[in-house]
């Protein structure tokens, strides 16, 4: 007598994995519309539908590009893109482009200068005649 399997199948729930959509787009745009004559709406925007965007996007791109230096902490390093994210909230333009291009060349700037940064200062070099006093030959 053959056997069945009676296993019930289980199926994985598809997620949404898109957390820089046209939700947050509209988000962004609503609060450069609002500007500074609704301060509270556009917190209240900001703290429910943009930072954690832009968080998201600060960390993919740290990642992906290998943004993390021994020098810096990455905790700081994120918090330092989302700020220079928000900074430049206003500047966008719906009209020339999506919101997650936009923002994502300015996280990758931001990053970029910034690791530029902070090789210049491991890079600082002094003059010989302090080195030498320093060896004490």
């Amino acid at each position: 007598m053959p056997t069945t399997n009676t296993q019930p199948t289980l199926v994985k729930k598809k997620r949404n994995k898109v957390y820089f959509g046209k939700d947050v787009q509209n988000a962004i745009i609503e609060f450069n519309r609002l500007g500074e004559d609704n301060p509270h709406e556009c917190n209240k925007l900001f703290k429910s539908l943009i930072y954690p965007a832009f968080a998201k996007l600060s960390e993919n791109i740290i990642n992906t590009w290998k943004f993390h230096r021994y020098e810096t902490n990455y905790t700081d390093l994120q918090t330092d893109t989302v700020t220079a994210l928000y900074s430049k909230i206003t500047g966008y333009n719906p009209e020339k482009g999506r919101a997650y291009s936009y923002f994502t060349i300015i996280a990758k700037n931001f990053l970029i200068q910034n690791s530029m940064a902070i090789y210049k200062a491991s890079k600082i070099t002094a003059e010989t005649e302090a080195i030498d006093v320093e060896r004490n030959i």
